[in-house]
């Protein structure tokens, strides 16, 4: 299967440092992105954390099918915060 890589870039008043620590944090994807409910299982390294998110999907307002994914990200120094998904 080919691999897709997404890049998004923006422009945020608050120092780089602040803006890397708010996104390394599992915890505050619930929200940032509508489909994520719910992280769980997280286990911290040094500059890598490890973690399952559940995206819901709703189907015609009532089905509901949530959808665990595994979620890796990587921290290089104050500048970047870099993930991987399956």
């Amino acid at each position: 299967m080919p691999d897709t890589e997404l890049s998004h870039a923006f422009t945020v008043a608050a120092p780089p440092a602040d803006v890397v620590d708010h996104l390394a944090e599992p915890s505050n994807y619930v929200g940032l992105s509508p489909l994520v409910v719910e992280v769980r299982d997280v286990a911290r390294e040094e500059g890598l954390t490890r973690y399952t998110a559940v995206e819901r999907f709703r189907f015609f307002g009532f089905l509901r099918h949530d959808n665990p994914i595994v979620v890796t990200l990587r921290t290089t120094g104050t500048a970047a915060v870099h993930g991987d998904v399956v």
